[in-house]
C-alpha cells in the first residue's frame, strides 16, 4: 500500500515537473516572438527617419550646400534595413509556428500576442529571492525514489523472515448420480478444511543475502544521487540570480548608452540642417543609434528570459 501511494506521487511530481517546463519553454518561445516584433518596430522606425533625412539631404543639394553624391550613404543605409526587415519577417513567422505548435494552437489560424516582455518592476524583490532545495521537483522526485529502495530493501529482507498464515475452505457435495438443484429433499454432505502453513526459510546458497546486498547499494546510490541534486539545485540558483542581477544591470547600462547616443545624432542632426555636416556623418549616427538600440532590445529580452528562468526554480507551480 505505502509503495502504490509513493509510486503515485512519483507520477504526479513526473507530471508537474513536466508543466513547469513546458510553462518555462513557452515563455521563453513568446519572448523571443516579442523580441523580433520589436526588432521589426525599430527597423520601421529608422526607415521612416531615414525618409525625411533624404528629403532634408535633397532639399540641401538642390541649394548648394551638399553634392549630389552626398544622398548615396542614406540610401545604401535603407536599402540594408529593408534587407534587414525581410529577414525578420521570415524569423517572425518561424518563431510563430514554434510557439503555435508548443502550445498547441493551429498553425493556420491567427494569434493575437503581446508586443512587450513582462517584466517585474520590483526587480529587489526578485533578486532576494530564497531558494528552498526541498520544494523543487527534481529534489522530491529523488525523495521519492529513496523511499521506494527503502521500502524495496524491507521487502527484500521480508523474504528471509519465517512466515505464516491460515487457511480455511468450507463446502456441500451433493454426492449421487442425479442432481436436481430444486429438490430440497435429498441431503448434502458438507466438508470443512482448515489448517496453518509456515514456512522457515533455512538454506538458499546466499542468494538472499546477495539480493539484500544488492538493494542496499541501490539505496545508497538514491541516497548519493538526491544529495548531488541538491547540490546542483543550489547551484544553479546561484548561476540564475548571477545572471539576473548581470543581465538587470547590463539593461540599465545599455539604457544610459542609448541616452547618450540619442543626443549626439540630435547635434549632428541639427548641423545636417544647417548644411554644417554630411550624409555620410549622419548616417554613421544613425547607424550607431540603431545599433545601440537593438542592444537595447536585446539586452531586455535576456533579462526577461533571466528573470523567467529564476521564476521557475523559486515559485514552482501548483497542481
Amino acid at each position: 500500500m505505502k509503495a502504490a501511494k509513493n509510486l503515485n506521487e512519483l507520477a504526479r511530481l513526473s507530471l508537474v515537473q513536466k508543466h513547469e517546463t513546458l510553462f518555462e519553454s513557452i515563455q521563453l518561445a513568446l519572448g523571443q516572438v516579442i523580441l523580433i516584433k520589436k526588432q521589426k518596430k525599430l527597423v520601421l522606425e529608422n526607415i521612416k527617419e531615414l525618409e525625411s533625412l533624404k528629403k532634408k539631404t535633397n532639399s540641401l543639394i538642390s541649394n548648394g550646400l551638399l553634392e549630389k553624391t552626398a544622398i548615396n550613404d542614406l540610401i545604401i543605409m535603407e536599402l540594408d534595413l529593408k534587407n534587414g526587415l525581410e529577414q525578420l519577417n521570415s524569423n517572425e513567422g518561424l518563431a510563430l509556428l514554434s510557439l503555435k505548435s508548443m502550445i498547441g494552437y493551429p498553425l493556420d489560424s491567427t494569434i493575437y500576442l503581446t508586443d512587450s516582455f513582462e517584466l517585474d518592476n520590483d526587480s529587489n524583490s526578485i533578486s532576494q529571492n530564497k531558494l528552498n532545495p526541498k520544494s523543487s521537483r527534481a529534489v522530491r522526485l529523488g525523495e521519492q525514489s529513496v523511499l521506494l529502495s527503502e521500502l524495496d530493501l524491507k521487502a527484500t529482507k521480508s523474504e528471509g523472515y519465517p512466515s505464516i498464515f491460515g487457511f480455511f475452505n468450507q463446502q456441500h457435495m451433493a454426492m449421487r448420480n442425479n442432481f436436481n438443484f430444486f429438490d430440497s429433499n435429498k441431503s448434502w454432505y458438507p466438508s470443512t478444511l482448515w489448517g496453518i502453513n509456515v514456512k522457515i526459510p533455512i538454506y538458499n546458497s546466499g542468494k538472499g543475502v546477495a539480493k539484500n546486498k544488492q538493494k542496499e547499494l541501490e539505496l545508497l546510490k538514491a541516497k548519493n544521487e538526491l544529495k548531488d541534486i541538491e547540490n546542483q539545485i543550489i547551484s544553479l540558483f546561484v548561476l540564475l540570480k548571477n545572471n539576473y542581477k548581470n543581465a538587470l544591470s547590463s539593461y540599465s547600462d545599455q539604457k544610459t548608452k542609448v541616452d547618450l547616443i540619442e543626443n549626439v545624432y540630435s547635434n549632428e542632426e541639427k548641423k545636417l540642417s544647417h548644411g554644417a555636416s554630411n550624409s555620410l556623418t549622419i548616417s554613421q549616427r544613425k547607424m550607431q543609434l540603431l545599433q545601440s538600440k537593438q542592444a537595447l532590445i536585446q539586452k531586455e529580452y535576456e533579462l526577461y528570459k533571466s528573470e523567467v528562468q529564476l521564476r521557475t526554480h523559486t515559485n514552482p507551480i501548483q497542481l
